[in-house]
């Protein structure tokens, strides 16, 4: 019973160690919440590396949600002003340009538009970021 015991911790022991092997130490994992009015963003940040290089990834959640998720890779060095800024940014970056073009899309559609010219379009742009300013704020918020 005692030899189980010993044997199960130290499958466990293994088991994490495969799982966190290609991170460093525990601070790789970092978790980034802003608020802004009623919702809460959530970014799950941690470090990767691999043979020569290294990188970071960050996922984006809404209110538990996932949203989108973002990956960079390093050979040398980041030019950040804070660990997993830029990965952040373009996480929320993709997330937005991502609604953008879903938004011309639905306006093509309901107009029956193949091609937009640049003033209907500057419409849209405009009418979504209205819609959207909170994740604006979160973009400048980083």
């Amino acid at each position: 019973m005692i030899n189980n015991g010993k044997n199960i911790k130290e499958d466990l022991r293994k088991k994490e160690k495969e799982t966190n092997k290609c991170y460093k130490n525990k601070k790789d994992k970092i978790m980034k919440t802003i608020k802004i009015n009623n919702n809460e963003y959530t970014f799950f940040n941690e470090v990767w590396e691999r043979g020569y290089s290294w990188g970071h990834r960050s996922v984006l959640h809404l209110n538990g949600y996932k949203l989108t998720e973002a990956r960079s890779r390093y050979h040398n060095r980041t030019w950040e002003s804070y660990q997993f800024q830029s990965v952040m940014m373009r996480a929320v970056e993709d997330y937005i340009s991502g609604l953008l073009w879903k938004a011309i899309q639905d306006y093509k559609q309901e107009n029956n538009i193949k091609r937009l010219t640049k003033s209907k379009k500057e419409i849209v742009v405009s009418k979504f970021e209205k819609e959207n300013t909170e994740l604006y704020k979160l973009k400048r918020s980083l």
